[in-house]
């Protein structure tokens, strides 16, 4: 007894090669897209708590600064 070995052809192989689709156009290719929107919008989102935290800590270093000039100012 023969095993068949017919062969099957993964989605994106069909939608490539029968379809004559780019790979942005097949549902892999939309996937990924909906994926790396996802992955632009949290990378958009640390890089604003980023900005904050930074221009917060900015603003806490000249007062430290402020503070201890004043500090030497006194001691001369």
């Amino acid at each position: 007894m023969l095993v068949r070995n017919e062969p099957f052809f993964l989605q994106l192989q069909e939608e490539m090669g029968r379809g004559s689709k780019a790979l942005k156009d097949t549902a892999a290719g939309q996937e990924i897209m909906v994926e790396l929107s996802r992955m632009k919008e949290r990378h958009q989102t640390e890089l604003a708590d980023m900005k904050k935290l930074l221009r917060s800590s900015t603003k806490e270093n000249k007062a430290a600064a402020a503070a201890l000039e004043q500090h030497y100012k006194k001691m001369l």
